[in-house]
């Protein structure tokens, strides 16, 4: 609980439980003194009343947007086990958990928070990739997948083969563009394992990883690529957001090489796509 920064993004986190954040979020703590933009607040109730208003869905979550606030409901049996309310610049957001409806509260705070953490960088116009991301040879490589494909296992085998490697963010690393260069930022929202690091690494390539047998590499095209990085970047609630990121996705097609990998479940997949990208450097 305290202030802290992502890339230039500065905000006070008052959470409550620390079993994902203790030895993780640490890394990002600023001092008391730094003046933040933005402030995440969890809060606990017995209770939580559904708020008056027409909420638009047709499934968890559910949504009431005016001209000056979002609230976000999740429904459990009928009853609210969460509630989420932010301003539409994001400076305060508030997140409220049912201590009667969860089995983990700390888990669902780290979700909960993750995911507005992720809202408000979309916001400062930060691009979320669902990704595993390293550093090797002070470069980023991105690792992206439909979720179990193995993605994280696949950076685990790099961690492996090359023990300098740098988790920069095992789940959703933020991508942003400093002096027409792409660079990638680690979070303390970094999926179950919360493997990440307080740094930023330029952008060299993004791996689409499908589970096979060959360990064979080869170019996407560039339609696919689009359509794969819409599909795993967070959907954003407010347009404005979608604008900012807009500019990130065109510069990746235009700049970044992205290539598919039909890996194998062992450091083999490691050897050929190393080879690849870093021609044996």
């Amino acid at each position: 609980m305290g202030k802290y920064q992502v890339a230039d993004i500065k905000f006070q986190f008052d959470y409550l439980f620390d079993e994902y954040f203790k030895n993780n979020i640490e890394a990002y703590q600023i001092d008391d003194f730094e003046t933040v933009n933005h402030h995440i607040k969890v809060l606990l109730n017995n209770e939580i009343k559904r708020p008056a208003g027409a909420f638009k869905g047709t499934k968890n979550p559910y949504f009431l947007t005016t001209k000056t606030y979002r609230t976000i409901i999740f429904e459990n049996n009928n009853q609210i086990g969460v509630l989420i309310q932010h301003d539409l610049d994001y400076k305060e957001i508030t997140i409220i958990l049912n201590n009667k409806l969860s089995n983990n509260l700390a888990q669902a705070e780290y979700v909960m928070s993750g995911i507005m953490f992720l809202e408000l960088a979309m916001y400062r116009g930060y691009l979320p990739l669902h990704a595993s991301a390293i550093s090797l040879h002070n470069e980023a490589i991105l690792f992206s997948a439909p979720s179990k494909t193995g993605k994280s296992t696949h950076a685990a085998y790099w961690n492996e083969k090359f023990p300098e490697v740098v988790y920069i963010n095992d789940d959703k690393p933020l991508l942003n563009i400093e002096n027409n260069e792409l660079y990638v930022y680690g979070s303390p929202f970094s999926g179950e394992h919360t493997l990440n690091k307080n740094m930023k690494s330029k952008l060299k390539n993004i791996v689409l990883l499908n589970q096979g047998t060959t360990n064979k590499v080869e170019k996407v095209r560039s339609d696919e690529a689009i359509n794969h990085l819409i599909k795993n970047t967070l959907n954003p609630k407010l347009d404005s957001s979608w604008d900012k990121v807009i500019p990130i996705i065109n510069y990746i097609h235009s700049n970044i090489p992205i290539v598919s990998l039909d890996a194998t479940n062992d450091t083999q997949a490691v050897t050929a796509l190393y080879h690849y990208l870093f021609n044996d450097k």
